[in-house]
């Protein structure tokens, strides 16, 4: 039966395509002493042998439409999806009219991803041959529905992981974006504070340093309305890939903190460390040489820079070293700008 399969392919797109050769064709696959059953890649039966209809005691007046076989449509599914050939045995169940079969889904390969045609060929099983060898068909029919329903089974498995994966990536990049600020890829103002926070109350179990520079760009509003608000954009993104190239550390966070104006969070680092971050930065800033028309500092860009240190204690918050870098960005900036001022945070509080 199997080297007769091509051959019915064949008839089965001719019949399926010219109206002219059904007749002859039909007469044809009447003759087959198999019954046949005809889908397209759909799954739809377009023909039905004689044979088969006396198999499955349909009658000659049934039209294709009227043709349901339930239990097959699994093994018709299967087989479309895989492309490979299945086959299945069929008994009807204790007091339902019929007799055993063995059904084989044959799929027919096309040009494109899915088959063109399906041919199910449907063979009595006899009953001498059913008596002794009963029980092994039996089981040989349930490794078969235990193959396809793991095969689903799998393919389901793996579709749920590629959706689990897909949605794992989007959360992460949600993450991602709630706390990256959009122009400069720095971590925003709402991470910073996080952070900070985190630092802060880490650092006051270890009783080490933690340090905070704020960076304020120099004279920013003049560039703003000398060249305009996207080359203002350009700049601040320039002078963030400085900040970034100056902190080293995986643990230091570069933050835009608003504005032209960047904080960088320095944990486990002393007053000491932070200077030679902050003079890291001036230095990579002076090598960037962004120009910066309007500024009266030599036209070049600069950037003033307030420092504080403290090792945190129960009696202080965060705040309060905020508060002191805030006051020594302050003093940075009427000392002239271009330049980085110092507040020692182990002052007792409130002086």
């Amino acid at each position: 039966m199997s080297d007769t399969l091509p051959t019915i392919a064949a008839l089965c797109g001719a019949l399926h395509q010219s109206d002219a050769l059904s007749p002859v064709l039909a007469r044809l696959l009447d003759a087959l002493p198999v019954g046949l059953l005809i889908h397209d890649g759909d799954g739809q039966l377009i023909g039905i042998n004689r044979t088969a209809r006396e198999l499955l005691a349909l009658d000659a007046a049934t039209s294709l439409a009227a043709v349901s076989l339930p239990w097959a449509q699994p093994l018709i599914r299967d087989a479309l999806a895989s492309g490979r050939r299945l086959s299945i045995w069929h008994r009807p169940s204790p007091g339902e009219p019929g007799i055993p079969l063995k059904l084989t889904a044959s799929p027919v390969p096309g040009d494109g991803p899915r088959p063109d045609y399906l041919l199910l060929t449907v063979e009595k099983l006899e009953e001498p041959a059913l008596l002794p060898g009963a029980q092994q068909q039996y089981f040989q029919q349930l490794d078969l529905e235990v193959q396809l329903r793991t095969w689903a089974l799998e393919e389901e498995i793996r579709h749920r992981r590629e959706v689990e994966a897909s949605l794992q990536r989007a959360n992460a990049e949600l993450a991602r974006l709630v706390t990256v600020d959009g122009l400069t890829q720095l971590a925003n103002r709402r991470h910073f504070d996080e952070v900070l926070a985190r630092e802060w109350q880490r650092q006051l179990r270890t009783h080490r340093s933690l340090s905070l520079l704020m960076v304020d760009v120099d004279f920013f509003k003049r560039y703003n309305d000398r060249l305009g608000h996207q080359q203002g954009d350009r700049c601040l993104i320039a002078v963030a890939r400085v900040l970034q190239e100056a902190t080293q550390r995986p643990g230091d966070l570069v933050a835009r903190y608003g504005g032209e104006e960047f904080a960088i969070v320095l944990p486990d680092t002393a007053m000491d460390g932070a200077v030679w971050v902050a003079g890291q930065l001036r230095q990579r800033l002076l090598e960037a040489n962004l120009c910066h028309p309007d500024s009266p500092l030599g036209g070049r860009l600069t950037v003033s820079i307030g420092i504080a240190s403290v090792t945190p204690c129960p009696e202080l918050g965060v705040e309060h070293l905020i508060r002191r870098a805030d006051q020594a960005l302050y003093q940075a900036k009427a000392g002239g700008r271009d330049r980085f001022m110092l507040f020692n945070t182990r002052e007792p509080a409130g002086r």
